[in-house]
């Protein structure tokens, strides 16, 4: 029997595969309606791209009137002009079917058919916890969140979240700084890469221990409905969820109901009973899941969940570092870096219990290092490096 997986038809050569990619990834449909048309068309895509018969112009029943029309755009573009566009993206397209797919993913009703990718991709076949909470994190709340996090981060726990202001930007940050690694599951192309803000840290996942990931084409802008697909791929990447904070109506909350109805297990920072911002962490922990008030929980909770451990971490070389008062000062400067990417020098004064002479002395080696700037006057510092 033919192969209607068009995963299975690698073997027609890089060009070949190229086209069914930027298929994929311009019409934006199911891997089951992507099959389908695989069917349809055969193997001859070229040849359909730029004006040949095919059955699909008789069956188009299963596709929506959206998808018709990228279709129809697409033949009129033919089929150079699209592969001209998409040159370059051949080792950066993970297709479903390929071995290299997540795993996590074929849990999901409609399974995303191409993934486009920019970084570490070993990193797909890692099951980490997804990380979520709201834009809105202050200064202490981020710190809490670091300290939470660090510990399992630091031996082996890939972070895995959306790449968002807030809570976001902390937990993939927080995997950064610690040597670990994270993947940012984004609403928008490569290319086109949301929030501005975030291109910096962006930048650093792309080039460190980090992966950007995407279902949508390189030039894609981002649509209301992406955010509430970006946060189903999150949870269904995952082993599990784990919310910092979130209100109880909110977007936080979407990818905790993801997590429900794929049974993925649940966890949530709690907070302040009068704080509108942990409603939606105090109503996780009501539905069954796990409450993590520090480090060891996670770390604890992450064992639970099968995430594998590095049990060296406390060897003799990483004792000797942590004892570095220096180190000491630039690791409490981390944790207490919020949503604007920065870290205020009063905060870490109360943090380190150093006096403010101590601290500006130690800051300013630190800053003619090339570790930190200052960050548009005042006393407030960013990290230029890990």
């Amino acid at each position: 029997m033919e192969d209607r997986n068009p995963a299975g038809r690698q073997g027609s050569g890089k060009a070949h595969r190229a086209l069914w990619c930027g298929l994929a990834l311009y019409v934006e449909w199911s891997a089951v309606r992507f099959r389908r048309f695989a069917e349809y068309v055969g193997g001859d895509v070229r040849g359909w791209l730029d004006g040949g018969e095919g059955e699909l112009d008789a069956r188009m029943e299963f596709l929506t009137k959206r998808q018709r029309t990228q279709l129809r755009d697409l033949r009129r573009l033919g089929a150079a002009a699209l592969e001209a566009r998409m040159r370059g993206w051949m080792e950066e397209v993970v297709l479903y079917g390929d071995e290299e797919y997540p795993t996590g993913l074929s849990d999901l009703k409609r399974p995303p058919a191409a993934l486009h990718l920019r970084g570490d991709r070993r990193l797909l076949g890692r099951r980490g916890i997804a990380v979520v909470g709201s834009r809105k994190i202050g200064v202490k709340a981020a710190s809490t969140a670091r300290r939470i996090l660090e510990p399992a981060v630091s031996r082996g726990l890939t972070v895995i979240s959306g790449g968002a202001l807030g809570a976001d930007a902390v937990a993939h940050r927080c995997a950064l700084d610690c040597g670990g690694s994270t993947v940012a599951v984004l609403p928008s192309g490569l290319s086109n890469l949301t929030p501005k803000r975030n291109r910096r840290l962006f930048h650093d996942i792309a080039e460190g221990r980090g992966l950007l990931l995407s279902e949508y084409a390189p030039d894609c802008g981002v649509r209301r409905y992406h955010f509430r697909r970006r946060n189903g791929l999150m949870a269904a990447m995952s082993r599990g969820v784990f919310v910092l904070r979130a209100a109880a109506k909110s977007g936080t909350m979407l990818t905790v109901d993801a997590a429900r109805e794929l049974e993925r297990p649940l966890a949530a920072m709690p907070g302040s009973p009068e704080d509108p911002i942990s409603r939606g962490c105090h109503e996780t922990i009501r539905r069954g899941g796990a409450m993590i008030a520090d480090g060891d929980d996670l770390l604890q909770w992450w064992k639970e969940l099968g995430g594998d451990v590095d049990e060296d971490e406390d060897d003799e070389k990483e004792r000797a570092r942590r004892s570095d008062p220096d180190c000491q000062v630039l690791r409490s400067a981390r944790r207490l870096v919020d949503a604007s990417g920065s870290f205020s020098m009063e905060v870490l004064v109360r943090e380190t219990g150093l006096s403010a002479a101590q601290l500006q002395s130690k800051l300013l080696q630190h800053e003619l290092a090339g570790i930190i700037e200052r960050a548009g006057g005042g006393d407030r510092f960013r990290f230029l490096r890990a």
